[in-house]
């Protein structure tokens, strides 16, 4: 220790005591708070570095105290102080110097949750490693940024869980449930979770689903159980006696029966409904009639309440103003309302007992007074007297407790000792009066013996002061020279004003820690140290104009900014008010400070303007997040359709419908952007789907035609046995004579076949059905039909060859239709040869048909002949449709005689045919029959 801290007064920040130290540091001032600085290094006393601690704005000193101090409440102390710089700071710079003090995780984890600034909650999270901490920061972190990074940081499985089932924040919990695998834990988020997404999503996982669309289109249809018991409660909540919470209940109903039934059924939701209506009714019925009651007993109160008042007011009435206050009250009783009721009538009689009472009760009080008054003056002399007197024990007690206190001290302030020693002469100069005796000669022995002590201390100590008054003024002479000192370094040319502000600071406030110097020498000290101090002023005060002027230029920036941002508080262009907000809060960290007292209401205002803008932001957000979640529902809802209308074949109808549904879905709004190419995608690929097929429509029936007759044909292949081998030449091996004989089948012949020259099971009707079936099926090319029919017939005959036992006497026997052939040809050939008519036109040259002509109009003007060759040509041309009808409903006959015999057939029938009369029903009969006579008799069964 030097000369100079030997000989300073024992004061302020410096005293001895350590009370004392610690009141001085609460009256540091805010601009000088660099003086504790000291005293957090070094004093003795733990509480009192606690205190200038907790005033302390430095972090670099704070973290110096928070890992070096002896004292853990001390360190603890400083470690708080950081976290709340930490966590309130707008000061970057300051925020990450408090934090880099800060070692404890608990206190990162905080500081990462909770910190104002972004960039300090990223700083501390860096720091973090323990999962459940990264955790809480992902659950609770005050910015999204910072629970997105604390999410990607986290590897346990439980603390991913936890984050998915107590998040509030949909953008954390849905990735935390991606991380999940455990069914334990996903059935815990589905029943518990916070965020209710989050919550669909794992009973969607829990379904084996990955998306919750997929999930919804899982559940059933309907679940009309689940709805009959909705129902039954709905219906219950009509016959409820409990009133209370009948609202909610049918609120909760209706959410239930909204939120939980995928499908309604039309007749339970009317049930449903008419017993919500019921139920709301009878509540509205009973809320009526408790309004009516209530209503009753409000007036009822209201008539009795000032009566009541009334009474009570006479009845607390003191005594001694019992009559003036029944007066009163007999006044405002007149005042009130006439009322029948039998409780008024009550109040009334009791009102009138109460006034009487009141007035009885004064007139005791009064007689009770006057007695009352002569026994306490009496008492209250005897009391006053006694009072006095231990008044006077307890004050001496006091003195003399508080002169000993001071004798034990090594140093004790002289100020109060000779004030001590002066009470205590005074009081044994004229002792006052004491309870008893006794008290006197103790209290009397006890300030002598204190007299005898204090004066030798207080002459001791007169000394002291003398020569520490001495000291004094050369500590003073010290700070004078200093003083002028910085006042010469001022004034010159260059020198820094706020270096000249710092140490004027500095040593006035030695000074006022300097004790006093002698009398004769304390104003001449002053007046020198106080005429340099000024000098330094003057140039302080400029400095401190300049910061002022300085101050206020920013202010009105920061007012500008303020403004700007307001204006642009209101705006809907999200993307470029975002733009121009971040701007504006760039450039207002490029301005310097203002004064305190404007400081934080200005950053307020320009916080405000921004954040009301950011809150409008996210609310536009979550609307159109749920917009989209509706444009996607509508979307799928038409993918679906469409899908489901793919694979139609109604050509016509579909593409309609398609072409509605597309003009729906232009109607529909957007989607998200993540989610707006899949889905568009999907209901393009169905649509292009449909239309391509649309467009091959002509290629795809055919195929399917072709397909259905490729079907039948494998159908009767499946019959017939397997065909022989084929003789050397290659030529076909021909059937047996009549065209009924069958090779038995080979080994190895097809399901349908016996195989032992048994027919199969309803060979016959199996047969027709294919004959049926062919004919209805629908048209094709020549090219494209002829080899399918080649196939089938072949097929058929090779059948009914193999099976002619099973066909004999059926319409497919080919035996007997062979013969009726015969028969119909027979006929026609014999009426066409009776009739001897000409050849027709196609056997005759061109010469020989019109000499034909001519002889047939001679023959037919001769008289009556014309008649009746027409009358035979119209018989004949009838008995040939007849025979073409009989031909048409003939069954089976092999290919090589049907063709034989038909040709035959035609042949007789052409010249009949040909001769007929030429009318136009005849000529489309003809052309019919010619038609018939030339088609397959395999058409009927």
């Amino acid at each position: 220790m030097g000369l100079l801290d030997r000989i300073r007064p024992q004061g302020g920040l410096a005293h001895p005591d350590p009370d004392q130290r610690l009141g001085a540091v609460g009256q540091v001032p805010e601009s000088d708070l660099a003086l504790l600085a000291p005293v957090v290094r070094g004093d003795a006393d733990a509480r009192v570095r606690r205190a200038a601690v907790r005033r302390l704005r430095d972090p670099a000193l704070l973290a110096e105290v928070a890992s070096a101090d002896a004292d853990a409440s001390v360190r603890e102390c400083a470690a708080d102080a950081l976290l709340g710089m930490a966590l309130e700071t707008r000061e970057e710079a300051t925020g990450l110097a408090a934090l880099a003090g800060l070692f404890e995780g608990r206190r990162l984890t905080t500081v990462a949750r909770a910190a104002a600034l972004e960039s300090i909650s990223r700083a501390a999270l860096l720091r973090l490693s323990d999962g459940r901490a990264l955790g809480s920061v992902a659950r609770h972190g005050e910015h999204p940024v910072v629970r997105l990074e604390a999410l990607e940081r986290i590897s346990e499985a439980d603390e991913l869980a936890l984050v998915a089932r107590k998040s509030p924040h949909k953008e954390i919990a849905l990735p935390a449930l991606e991380r999940v695998s455990d069914p334990g834990a996903l059935e815990e988020i589905a029943s518990r979770a916070r965020c209710r997404a989050a919550a669909r999503r794992a009973r969607a996982r829990l379904r084996g689903q990955d998306e919750e669309e997929s999930a919804e289109a899982a559940r059933p249809a309907t679940d009309r159980a689940a709805q009959e018991r909705l129902c039954e409660e709905a219906e219950a909540l009509t016959r409820s006696p409990d009133w209370d919470d009948l609202a909610a209940r049918i609120a909760r109903l209706q959410e239930i029966w909204i939120e939980d039934v995928p499908e309604v059924d039309e007749d339970l939701d009317d049930r449903f409904q008419e017993a919500c209506r019921d139920a709301r009714r009878r509540l509205a019925a009973w809320q009526a009639e408790r309004a009516a009651s209530e209503r009753r007993e409000q007036a009822l109160r209201l008539a009795l309440a000032p009566r009541q008042e009334l009474c009570e007011h006479v009845e607390a009435a003191p005594a001694a103003t019992a009559p003036q206050a029944a007066q009163e009250a007999r006044s405002a009783w007149e005042l009130l309302p006439p009322s029948d009721a039998p409780e008024v009538a009550e109040a009334e009689a009791r009102f009138e007992t109460s006034c009487r009472e009141a007035t009885l009760r004064h007139e005791r009080s009064l007689q009770e007074a006057e007695a009352e008054q002569a026994r306490s003056r009496a008492v209250q002399a005897a009391q006053d007297e006694e009072r006095t007197k231990k008044a006077n024990a307890l004050r001496l007690e006091r003195l003399c407790a508080q002169a000993e206190k001071l004798l034990p001290s090594s140093s004790p302030p002289l100020a109060k000792l000779e004030r001590a020693l002066r009470e205590v002469r005074g009081i044994l100069l004229a002792l006052p009066p004491l309870p008893s005796q006794k008290d006197h000669d103790r209290l009397t022995q006890r300030l002598k013996a204190l007299q005898t002590e204090l004066v030798p201390r207080v002459q001791a100590l007169r000394d002291t002061d003398r020569f520490q008054r001495w000291a004094n003024a050369a500590v003073q002479e010290e700070l004078c020279a200093r003083m002028e000192d910085l006042a010469r370094l001022s004034e010159e040319p260059g020198a820094e004003a706020a270096a000249a502000s710092r140490g004027l600071r500095e040593l006035m406030e030695l000074w006022k820690a300097a004790g006093p110097a002698p009398p004769e020498r304390s104003l001449s000290l002053w007046n020198r140290f106080k005429a340099a101090r000024d000098r330094v002023r003057e140039r302080s005060d400029a400095f401190h104009a300049q910061q002022v002027e300085e101050q206020g230029r920013n202010l009105l920036l920061k007012e500008a900014l303020c403004e700007k941002a307001e204006a642009l508080s209101g705006s809907s262009d999200w993307l470029k008010t975002s733009e121009a907000i971040q701007a504006l809060q760039a450039e207002w960290k490029t301005i310097g400070p203002v004064s305190r007292g404007q400081e934080k209401a200005v950053w307020e205002r320009f916080r405000k303007a921004c954040d009301q803008f950011f809150a409008r932001r996210q609310e536009d957000l979550v609307r159109r997040k749920e917009e989209w979640s509706k444009n996607l529902a509508a979307k799928v809802l038409l993918c679906e359709r469409v899908e489901a209308l793919a694979g139609s074949r109604d050509w016509k109808g579909t593409a309609a419908e398609i072409k509605k549904l597309q003009a729906e879905w232009k109607g529909i709004g957007p989607v998200k952007r993540s989610q707006s190419d899949a889905i568009w995608n999907r209901f393009r690929g169905a649509c292009d789907k449909f239309f391509e097929h649309y467009k091959n429509r002509d290629v795809i029936e055919i195929q399917e035609r072709i397909a259905e007759r490729e079907a039948l044909c494998l159908e009767i292949e499946a019959l017939a046995p397997a065909v022989p081998a084929a003789p050397a030449d290659g030529a076909p091996a021909a059937p047996a004579e009549g065209g009924t004989a069958a090779d038995p089948p080979a080994a190895g012949a097809p399901a349908g076949a016996t195989g032992d020259g048994t027919a199969p099971e309803g060979l016959v009707g199996r047969l027709r059905e294919a004959l049926e079936r062919w004919q209805r099926m629908r048209g094709l090319s020549h090219e494209a039909a002829a080899p399918l029919r080649a196939r089938f017939f072949g097929a058929f005959d090779r059948v009914v060859q193999a099976y002619p036992h099973a066909v004999q006497g059926t319409s497919l026997d080919p035996e007997a239709n062979r013969r009726r052939m015969e028969d119909l040809c027979a006929r026609i050939e014999k009426l066409s040869a009776g009739r001897e008519l000409a050849p027709v036109d196609g056997d005759l040259s061109p010469g020989a048909r019109l000499a034909s002509m001519w002889r047939e109009a001679l023959a037919a003007n001769t008289m009556g002949g014309r008649v009746a060759e027409e009358a035979r040509l119209r018989a004949a041309a009838e008995e040939v449709k007849k025979a073409q009808a009989a031909w048409q409903r003939l069954g089976y006959v092999p290919e090589a005689a049907r063709r034989a015999l038909a040709d035959r057939f035609e042949r007789a029938c052409r010249p009949i045919l040909q001769h007929a009369p030429a009318t136009p029903r005849q000529e489309s009969g003809g052309r019919g029959a010619r038609d018939r006579s030339g088609s397959s008799p395999r058409g009927r069964a």
